[in-house]
C-alpha cells in the first residue's frame, strides 16, 4: 500500500502483542519500503550497462531501473515479444538464462525465484559486456601470424576454458539458487575483469537476495503467527464455496478439530455453511456492488449440525480480469452475545408488557422532567405516542398539571415521594379527576421519576354518592322519627276535633242537659256557630288533618328500610301517592312549586297491579319527575304552563306507565347517555348523575321489566316503563 507518510509504495506486517496469559494487549507492525528493496536491485547491475529487477508473482515490476515502470506495469504485457517471454519464465517460478535481442543487441538474462514470496529477480546485461574479453582475444588472434598459428591456437583453447568455467560455474550457481540453496552459493573472484566484475556482482545479488529473503521470511513468520494465534477466524473461500485456507480459531469457530481437517473437508460454503441460503446470496451481492462488508450477522452450521450466530467483515478478490476469484473474509462467534441480546430482548418485552398492562397512566422522566417512558395508558389519555411523547416536558405532555407541576419538579430534584390527590381537569366539558404520585428513581447513577396518573373520577363519585346515601338515610331517618312525632298528636287533634264537633253540632241528649244546665238551648248555640262558621272551620281543621296524617303515612312508608319484599301493587296507587309526597317535598318546593305543575292523568286500565317494592318503584317515579321539573323550569317563555301526562295501560302481560313532560326535551346524545353512571347535564355539584342510572337498574334488573326514554308529542320527553302484570289481574 502507499504510505501516508512518505507516499511510497511500502509492505506493511502486523503481528499481535500477548500477555502471560495469551491475551491480546495490542499490535506491534513494522513496513518495507518498495524503495529499499529497488536500491536492492539496482545492486544487482552486472558489467557496464547491464541491470537487475524484481517482478511479483503476477508479473508486476516491484523494482526496476525505470521509474515508470515500478507497480504501474507487468512484464507479461510487455510490448517486446522477447520480455514477455522472459517474463512468463519467471512469473512461472522457473530459474535460467534467457538470450533476446534488444535495439539490435544481444542480451543475457539471469533469471532466478525468490522463495516463499512468489517473487523473481532477474540480473540483465549485454551478450557483448558478458564476452568481451573473448571478442577482443579473438581479434587480436586475426593479426598473429601464422607462424604463431598453434601458439594462438592453443592460447584461445586457454582463454576459452578460462572464461567458460566461470560461466559454468555461475549458470551451476545459477541453477542452487533456483533450487532453494543460498548458502554457499559466491563466486570464488579470481580476476578484475569481466568474469571477476559479473562474479562480483552475483556474490552481490545472492547477498542482497539472502538479506530480502531474511526479511520476507521474518515477515512471513509474523503474519503466520498472527494468522496461526488470531482469535478471530480467518477463512479464505473460493467463488464457488469451497475452503481455499482457514486459521485453527475458524476451525474452532465451525467444530473441527484442525484448520487442515476443514480444509480438507468436502463442505461447500453455500450449500452446507449457511443455515439461510439467502444469507450466502445477499453477502455476495454487496460484496460484487461495493467489494466489501463489514458485521453482517448471519447464521453458520457447525460441523455436529448445531447453530450459530457469527459476525463476518470481507472482501472480494478478483483477478487480472477483474473476474471474481476468491473471497477472504474474518468471523467472529456472537452466538452468546446474541443468547444475551435475546434474553435482553426478552426481558425488555416482558417489563414493557408488564408497563403497558398497567391500568395507570406511566410516565419516566429525567431529572429535568422530560420524558424518557410512556406506557399504553398514557398514549391513550394524552394521544400522544412515544416518539411524539419523547423528551418533552411533562408540562408539555399533561397540560393539565400544570398548577402543580413546580411540586413535581421539586419531588423529582429531591428525590422525595410525593402523592397529589384528586386533581381536576376537563375532558370533553365532563370534570374528570386524577390521582398522581410521584416515584424517584433509586438506583444507583439513575436520576429521574415514575410518574404514575391514576383516573379517580369514578371513586371520587362513589365516594360523592356515598356521603349523599349517608345523608339520605340520616334525612329519612330523622324523617321517619318525625313523622311518628307528628302521628300521635295528629291523631289527637283529629279525635278532638270529632268529638268537638259532635259536642257543639249533634243533637244529642248529653249535649241538651249541658245547654239546659247553662241556661241555653242548643237551637240558639247551633245558630250562634253557624253564624261564626264555626262548623266550617272544624270541618277544615279535620280535612287538613286527614290529609296530613295521608302525608305522614306516605313518608313512613317511604322511608322504611326496603326488605326486599315484593307485594302486589297498583301502579296507579303508586303514582298518586308518590305525587302527594312531591308536592310536600320542601326542596322541590324551593326550586320549583311542584303544586304549580299541572298533572293529567289518562288511566285506562281499571286493574294495574304489577309484583313490585313499592318504594323502589315510587323513588323511579321520583327521579324521573324531579328531572322533569328541572328540565321544564329552564323554558324561558313562562307564559307556557308546565305540565306532566301521566298514562297507565295495559298491553297483553304488562302494564306500561308513561310520564311525559312538556320541557324542551333531549338531543340524541343526551339520549343516548341518559341511562349511564354519573352521566349528568347539570352544573359540578349541582347533581350525582345517578338518579336515573339506579332508576333503569331498580327496572330491568330488580324488577324484570324496561324503561326507555322518547320524544313526547309535545316536545319534551317522554319515560315509558313496562313492568310484567301480576297473575289474574283482569285488564
Amino acid at each position: 500500500m502507499i504510505s501516508r507518510t512518505t507516499g511510497i509504495p511500502t509492505i506493511f506486517m502486523v503481528a499481535p502483542i500477548l500477555d502471560d496469559q495469551n491475551e491480546p494487549l495490542g499490535l506491534v507492525g513494522a513496513g518495507i519500503s518498495l524503495k529499499y528493496i529497488q536500491q536492492i536491485a539496482e545492486e544487482l547491475k552486472a558489467g557496464q550497462t547491464g541491470y537487475g529487477f524484481i517482478v511479483a508473482e503476477d508479473g508486476t515490476y516491484i523494482s526496476h531501473p525505470d521509474a515508470n515502470l515500478v507497480m504501474q506495469k507487468k512484464i507479461t504485457q510487455h510490448e517486446a515479444p522477447s520480455k514477455k517471454t522472459l517474463g512468463r519464465h519467471m512469473v512461472s517460478g522457473e530459474s535460467g538464462i534467457y538470450r533476446y535481442s534488444q535495439e539490435n543487441k544481444k542480451m543475457v538474462a539471469f533469471y532466478q525465484p525468490i522463495p516463499i514470496t512468489g517473487w523473481s529477480v532477474a540480473s540483465v546485461l549485454p551478450e557483448k559486456e558478458l564476452f568481451a574479453p573473448a571478442i577482443q582475444m579473438m581479434r587480436l588472434l586475426t593479426i598473429i601470424t601464422l607462424f604463431f598459428a598453434i601458439l594462438i591456437g592453443i592460447a584461445i583453447m586457454l582463454a576459452m576454458q578460462r572464461l567458460m568455467k566461470p560461466l559454468q560455474v555461475l549458470t551451476q550457481r545459477t541453477q542452487e539458487i533456483a533450487a532453494g540453496h543460498l548458502e554457499g552459493v559466491d563466486l570464488e573472484v579470481g580476476s578484475q575483469d569481466e568474469i571477476g566484475s559479473l562474479s562480483r556482482s552475483f556474490n552481490i545479488m545472492t547477498g542482497n537476495l539472502k538479506k530480502t529473503l531474511s526479511v520476507l521470511k521474518k515477515s512471513e513468520d509474523n503474519y503466520r503467527g498472527i494468522f496461526e494465534n488470531s482469535l478471530v477466524g480467518i477463512l479464505q473461500v473460493s467463488i464457488k464455496g469451497r475452503v481455499i485456507n482457514a486459521n485453527p480459531a475458524m476451525a474452532r469457530i465451525l467444530g473441527y478439530d484442525s484448520a487442515q481437517t476443514l480444509i480438507h473437508s468436502d463442505q461447500e460454503i453455500g450449500r452446507e455453511l449457511y443455515v439461510n441460503p439467502e444469507d450466502r446470496q445477499r453477502i455476495f451481492t454487496l460484496l460484487g456492488e461495493t467489494g466489501s462488508i463489514q458485521n453482517q450477522e448471519v447464521q453458520f452450521y457447525r460441523v455436529d449440525h448445531s447453530i450459530i450466530w457469527v459476525s463476518i467483515a470481507a472482501s472480494l478478490i478478483r483477478d487480472d480480469q477483474g473476474e471474481p476469484l476468491q473471497v477472504e473474509a474474518l468471523v467472529i462467534d456472537i452466538s452468546d452475545r446474541e443468547a444475551a441480546d435475546e434474553d435482553l430482548r426478552h426481558l425488555r418485552n416482558y417489563l414493557s408488557g408488564i408497563i403497558n398492562s398497567m391500568p395507570s397512566a406511566l410516565a419516566g422522566v429525567d431529572r429535568k422532567g422530560r420524558v424518557t417512558q410512556w406506557n399504553t395508558k398514557a398514549e391513550k389519555v394524552t394521544g400522544l405516542s412515544m416518539e411524539q411523547a419523547q423528551s418533552k416536558p411533562l408540562g408539555n405532555v399533561f397540560p393539565h398539571l400544570a398548577d402543580e407541576i413546580e411540586r413535581i419538579y421539586a419531588a423529582i430534584r429531591n428525590r422525595q415521594m410525593l402523592t397529589i390527590l384528586k386533581i381536576p381537569h376537563t375532558l370533553q366539558d365532563e370534570i374528570r379527576y386524577e390521582d398522581i404520585t410521584i416515584f424517584p428513581l433509586v438506583g444507583k447513577d439513575m436520576e429521574g421519576a415514575v410518574i404514575r396518573l391514576d383516573d379517580v373520577t369514578e371513586r371520587v363519585r362513589m365516594e360523592d354518592l356515598m356521603i349523599q346515601s349517608e345523608k339520605m338515610l340520616s334525612v329519612g331517618g330523622l324523617a321517619a322519627g318525625m313523622a311518628h312525632e307528628i302521628n300521635n298528636p295528629l291523631a289527637g287533634i283529629l279525635q278532638n276535633t270529632s268529638v268537638l264537633a259532635n259536642r257543639l253540632l249533634q243533637d244529642l241528649p248529653a249535649n241538651r242537659k249541658a245547654a239546659e244546665t247553662a241556661g241555653i238551648c242548643m237551637a240558639s248555640l247551633k245558630r250562634y256557630l253557624e253564624l261564626r262558621n264555626l262548623p266550617e272551620m272544624l270541618e277544615n281543621i279535620r280535612n287538613s288533618g286527614l290529609r296530613a296524617s295521608t302525608i305522614v303515612k306516605n313518608m313512613l312508608s317511604f322511608a322504611r328500610k326496603s326488605d326486599h319484599t315484593v307485594s302486589t301493587h297498583d301502579l296507579c296507587e303508586l303514582l298518586d301517592q308518590t305525587i302527594e309526597l312531591v308536592e310536600s317535598d320542601y326542596n322541590m318546593k324551593k326550586k320549583y312549586d311542584f303544586k304549580k305543575i299541572k298533572i293529567l292523568r289518562h288511566y285506562t286500565c281499571t286493574h294495574a297491579q304489577v309484583p313490585c317494592e313499592a318504594s323502589k318503584i315510587q323513588q323511579v317515579f321520583l327521579n324521573i319527575w324531579k328531572n322533569g321539573a328541572e328540565a321544564m323550569a329552564k323554558v324561558k317563555d313562562k307564559r307556557k304552563a308546565s305540565i306532566f301526562t301521566l298514562t297507565v295501560k295495559s298491553e297483553e302481560n304488562w302494564v306500561i306507565v308513561e310520564i311525559e313532560d312538556n320541557g324542551p326535551g333531549m338531543d340524541e346524545k343526551t339520549r343516548r347517555s341518559v341511562f349511564e353512571p354519573f352521566f349528568t347535564t347539570k352544573p359540578v355539584g349541582k347533581g350525582t348523575g345517578l338518579g336515573l342510572s339506579v332508576s333503569y337498574f331498580i327496572i330491568t334488573e330488580d324488577h324484570n321489566g324496561e324503561m326507555w326514554v322518547q320524544d313526547g308529542k309535545s316536545g319534551g320527553a317522554r319515560f315509558t316503563i313496562r313492568l310484567p302484570r301480576a297473575k289474574n289481574s283482569g285488564a
